[in-house]
Order: structure tokens, then sequence, then C-alpha cells
């Protein structure tokens, strides 16, 4: 399978190929169309070859199915969840981007795309250009808190009443296990909520610590937060001993991010650290 886009690229070619099988070559009508591979790529060319050089690319198929794509809106963000209820009632939307499809939070999409939508006409300031004193005159013409260091006050101003919904407050990878058409919002709004705090550890030597759900590079993951010995238990040598380092494992592709929960998280913990650093 070929890295990025290897069952895009061979859906392309079985609907090319259903589509186009069995039928009479538009180039000679006495051969069939029939699916042929080069150095190039895949194609469709006649059964009647070389009698009948009709060939057709089938790169435009997969480019099709790419330009078929249109970014929809999947809902709001609602209330009732404390560490998101600052984004409430903002847009969760699909989208493409050159790496692959993603959800977003906040943003206007009919603006976005050149319609007329909520707030068209609305100029978002370029937060990264401002000073500090501008940004807190932004704020202050906002009855907004002005106090604060400047990614704090660039924070604030794009959560401001007139911007918040203009603004892309977040934006997630789609896992590649997760087909965009089959997105819904409660998924969308899981993704969202990476890293997702799962709950603590329950016995053992990392007992109290955090396990946390989380989209990486390489996949959805679990980690747990090891937290540094008390005080009280630290050797005389603390100081020159390195930090403890948080432990990782991978989500097995047969388990779904949507849906994993504390146990089967701290399940895939515990065979990690059985493993050992490093293995």
């Amino acid at each position: 399978r070929a890295a990025g886009g290897g069952a895009p690229a061979l859906q392309a070619v079985e609907g090319a190929v259903a589509a186009q099988s069995e039928r009479p070559c538009p180039g000679c009508g006495a051969g069939t169309m029939a699916l042929k591979f080069s150095r190039f790529g895949p194609f469709i060319g006649c059964s009647d070859y070389p009698n009948c050089s009709w060939t057709r690319q089938l790169s435009s198929a997969s480019d099709n199915d790419e330009d078929a794509f249109k970014a929809r809106v999947l809902g709001v963000q609602p209330t009732g969840d404390v560490l998101m209820d600052v984004f409430a009632g903002l847009e969760v939307s699909l989208r493409q981007g050159p790496y692959g499809h993603y959800v977003q939070l906040g943003g206007n999409l009919s603006r976005d795309e050149g319609g007329k939508g909520a707030g068209d006409g609305a100029k978002v300031p370029e937060v990264k250009q401002l000073k500090v004193v501008e940004l807190r005159e932004a704020l202050l013409e906002r009855g907004l808190e002005t106090a604060g260091r400047k990614t704090e006050l660039a924070a604030r101003l794009l959560l401001a009443p007139d911007l918040r919904h203009l603004v892309a407050q977040k934006r997630v990878s789609l896992p590649a296990a997760t087909a965009h058409e089959n997105l819904t919002l409660p998924m969308a709004l899981r993704l969202l909520s990476f890293p997702l705090r799962l709950g603590a550890m329950p016995d053992g030597a990392h007992s109290g610590c955090d396990v946390t759900l989380a989209n990486g590079k390489f996949g959805p993951y679990v980690k747990l937060h090891v937290q540094p010995p008390a005080a009280a238990e630290a050797d005389a040598d603390a100081e020159e001993a390195e930090p403890p380092k948080d432990v990782l494992a991978s989500l097995p592709k047969e388990a779904c991010v949507y849906a994993i929960a504390l146990d089967e998280a701290v399940e895939l913990l515990q065979r990690r650290l059985a493993r050992g650093p490093g293995r």
C-alpha cells in the first residue's frame, strides 16, 4: 500500500474499472476496455491492442475524487463540557487540506468559501502582527481584560464576541482509519476534545497519574503522565536524576478511538510498562 493515499488511489482504480469494464472501446468499437499497467501508473486500454491504441489514464479518476470533496458543517460545539465551554456555539466543520481531511472548531464556512455568512464584513485582526500595546487597545475597546502576556492577549482577543465565530480555534486531523464521509458531529467533538483525560491510573506504582487519549503523527495513542516522586521519597541525589518520562502506547488497529475507555487504556499502558523502556 502506498503511503499517504494508497487506499483512495486503489478505490479510484477499482471504481474506474467497474465503470468502464465490458464497455466497447470508444476508439475501435470492436474491443472492450481493460485495466493495464505501465511505469507511469495504471490506465484503461483497449483489449484489442496493438490493433487499437486507445487509452485513458486513471490519474484523473483520483483527482476527480479529491475535487468532489466539499467541506461541510457538522454542527456546533455544545455546552456542558467544562474544558470546551469557552468554545460553546462555535461551528464544527469537516475540511480538507494539503495533508488530508481535518475537523475545525470555529471559522465560518460560508464566509471562508466566499459566501455571505454570519458576521460577513467583520475583519479579523492579524494578531501575530500586533504589538502588546495594540492588543491591549483592541481588548480595551471590547471591554475585555488587558492583563497578561502577548500570547494570552492574542488568544483572548480572538475569543471576543465579535470575532470568536470567524476564527479557527482548533484543528484536528482525522485518524487514518476514519472515512471522512462517515464522520458525525459526536465523532468530531471527540477529536476536538483531544488530548482527552480518560481518568487516573487505578493502582500500581503509577496510581493516581492521569491517563489521556490523543491523536498523533503516527495515529491515536494513550499516555500515562508519570509524576515525579514526592519530596519525602526523593533520594538525596534527586537533583541529578532525570525527570520521569511519560509512557505512551499506540492504539491497536481494532480499537475504536471514539469509544475507548479508561480500562482499555490502562490495559494498553500496563502492557507497555511490562515491556520495559525502549522496547
